[in-house]
């Protein structure tokens, strides 16, 4: 044991020859194990066009034994290599940069003074680089997470980082209704995704089906959009719904459309959230005549279908709303009457 680290920190050390290596370097290729596989990963996260540099940054205030020459501790690009004539005046190459503070600054150990155009001019961008640098900063970490404003690597920054690069996804958020069960705002979210299991996406599964047309009306292929938009059915049962929340006749020609339009419909929160719902429950009960049509042969019946969205979104909001929903009477009236009083 020693008084900046533990006996294991000196093997690990030993074992990967990390004593005159960047802070930087983890592990030796050669060597397999834990530091081998943190160094694949690092690779890994780099052909997602992610620069590590960017991300962790040597922080000079910490305890950490940096090379000053030959890391990038206050720069991208390494002294050695950028201040070539500088480089070749020092006697110690491989200096730390906790030898080269000092009580007044920086003190330099150089085979004869910089005199030189090359060697002023360096020296003087040498200056202005580390003038900046806060290098008294006490810290336990040699690394801050750039990502975070502590400067402390949290997972879950980390991870929302990689899943934007991993999941690119352009498309607006979908309206999570608290008052629709997480069954059906997890389907909901699918659907508007197309990754619902229409005859459609089985087939690009290369999984057959008996049939291509849409079970409701037997007319055009079965699509997500379809089934739940343009569907001649769906489009009645939609039609008897909108008479039923007071909205004109609307056409839509996708999922996305529907959602927008009830998140962006008037200015009162909890009508707003009562409409969501609702139409959350139509696009279900849709789904679910689909596969009674499918599976039970049961007949398509709009006016069946609207009577269960209307119930069942009534159960919801009641049993689900936090809030008073009005009577049975109101609601089958309009979801809206209950606001009125």
């Amino acid at each position: 044991m020693n008084e900046n680290g533990s006996l294991w920190k000196e093997v690990i050390v030993s074992i990967h020859n990390l004593h005159n290596k960047p802070a930087s370097y983890i592990a030796r290729k050669s060597s397999n194990g834990v530091w081998y596989n943190i160094s694949k990963a690092v690779k890994s996260i780099e052909k997602l066009h992610i620069d590590c540099n960017d991300i962790f940054t040597l922080n000079p205030g910490s305890d950490v034994k940096i090379p000053f020459w030959k890391d990038s501790w206050c720069s991208y690009t390494l002294f050695h290599l950028k201040f070539p004539h500088l480089y070749s005046l020092e006697t110690v190459k491989n200096c730390q940069l906790g030898d080269k503070l000092s009580s007044i600054g920086f003190s330099w150990m150089w085979r004869f003074e910089p005199s030189g155009p090359n060697e002023l001019n360096e020296l003087l961008q040498l200056y202005n680089d580390i003038g900046n640098m806060n290098t008294g900063q006490n810290s336990k970490f040699g690394f801050r997470f750039t990502l975070n404003t502590s400067g402390e690597y949290t997972v879950k920054v980390m991870r929302k980082l990689l899943e934007s690069k991993l999941i690119p996804y352009n498309r607006k958020s979908t309206w999570w209704s608290k008052i629709t069960p997480l069954k059906v705002r997890c389907f909901i979210w699918k659907a508007v995704l197309g990754r619902i299991p229409v005859v459609e996406n089985l087939g690009i599964r290369e999984i057959n089906t008996p049939c291509s047309l849409c079970p409701m009306c037997n007319k055009m292929a079965e699509s997500v959009d379809h089934l739940i938009i343009t569907c001649e059915h769906s489009r009645s049962v939609k039609l008897w719904i909108f008479k039923w929340s007071g909205i004109g006749d609307k056409l839509f020609s996708n999922i996305r459309e529907l959602i927008d339009f009830a998140v962006s419909c008037g200015n009162c929160p909890k009508k707003k959230e009562i409409l969501i719902m609702v139409f959350y429950c139509t696009i279900w009960n849709v789904w679910l005549s689909r596969n009674e049509k499918i599976f039970k042969r049961i007949s398509v019946n709009p006016i069946r279908i609207t009577n269960n969205i209307i119930s069942l979104s009534y159960i919801w909001c009641k049993h689900r709303g936090g809030a008073s929903c009005g009577n049975w009477t109101e609601w089958s009236v309009s979801p809206f009457t209950h606001l009125l009083s």
